[in-house]
């Protein structure tokens, strides 16, 4: 990251030694609105950090745009993509998958029903109303279906119950802030994550959609959501126009269509892309493009 005096510091401290430096960072120009003037005043800022970085690990797609448009060149980047601790969640797929079911009926998730995921801070950024405002737009023989299971805490929580419960009534599951080794029991119960969040809103990636997928979950995330153009494709989620509840039914009115029928088929191609974003493919990017920093880079 570049915030803050230590970062500053450090940077100048590697210069003095004669030291190579790689940045990984969040930078994005579509997570955070800005004014015009903001916006130029920071671009000049950035300009002047990134002529002193030797290579760039890039996160995925929005930062690369971002370097790229403020004059990187395309070979000082690497590829190091974000991820979470994929071994950990590996482990717990393999302690709640084969509860799926029993998880489920104890919910009260019927065979043909279709279980939607919202895994995050019940805040304004994350835009969690909007879910129940979709729902509601949804046929009434597919709205039916439909349960809500919902894994946080904040602000919104009393508004999000009340709204969510006259829209699905015991079909709403509100099971407040869950930790690391108790998501996955949520997840597995699942069939699709929705994340929401605003655009321009500070939403630089959506971990939870990285950990959810590794379930086996369907993505339905915003335009607002950083990972979307490096996770999302048409085949494995969707990904719908932020604060637009019309957009959002249809995406879940599509799956709901589909699933269970073909939750695992949607569930392998979920999974196969995720693998690509692990501790591994980072470790192996860094290690590279520390390499190619060492040895100068060629413009080949």
């Amino acid at each position: 990251a570049y915030a803050g005096r230590f970062h500053f510091g450090a940077l100048r401290a590697a210069r003095a030694a004669g030291a190579k430096v790689i940045m990984r960072h969040e930078a994005s120009d579509v997570a955070v609105g800005r004014s015009r003037v903001k916006g130029a005043l920071r671009d000049m800022i950035l300009q002047r950090l990134y002529s002193r970085i030797d290579g760039f690990a890039v996160i995925g797609t929005e930062a690369r745009r971002h370097l790229l448009r403020l004059g990187v060149p395309e070979q000082k980047m690497g590829l190091a993509p974000y991820c979470v601790d994929t071994d950990f969640f590996a482990g717990e797929v393999a302690r709640w998958g084969p509860q799926r079911e029993t998880l489920r009926r104890e919910l009260g998730i019927g065979a043909s029903d279709v279980a939607l995921v919202f895994s995050g801070k019940l805040i304004l950024k994350k835009d969690p109303l909007l879910i129940p405002a979709a729902i509601k737009l949804l046929p009434a023989d597919r709205q039916e279906r439909v349960h809500l299971l919902v894994a946080g805490d904040g602000e919104l929580r009393a508004e999000m119950e009340r709204v969510c419960r006259t829209v699905l009534g015991d079909r709403l599951h509100m099971l407040g802030f869950l930790n690391q080794t108790q998501i996955g029991s949520v997840y597995s119960a699942g069939d699709l994550l929705v994340l929401p969040s605003k655009r321009g809103a500070g939403e630089t990636w959506g971990l939870v959609v990285n950990e959810a997928m590794q379930f086996g979950l369907v993505p339905l995330v915003s335009d607002g959501v950083g990972c979307a153009p490096d996770l999302i494709a048409p085949g494995n989620g969707v990904v719908f126009r932020s604060a637009d509840a019309g957009s959002l039914s249809e995406a879940i009115a599509r799956f709901v269509a589909v699933i269970p029928r073909q939750w695992l088929e949607y569930r392998r191609e979920a999974q196969a892309v995720v693998e690509r974003f692990s501790a591994e493919v980072v470790a192996g990017g860094i290690k590279a493009l520390a390499q190619r920093s060492k040895h100068g880079f060629s413009r080949t």
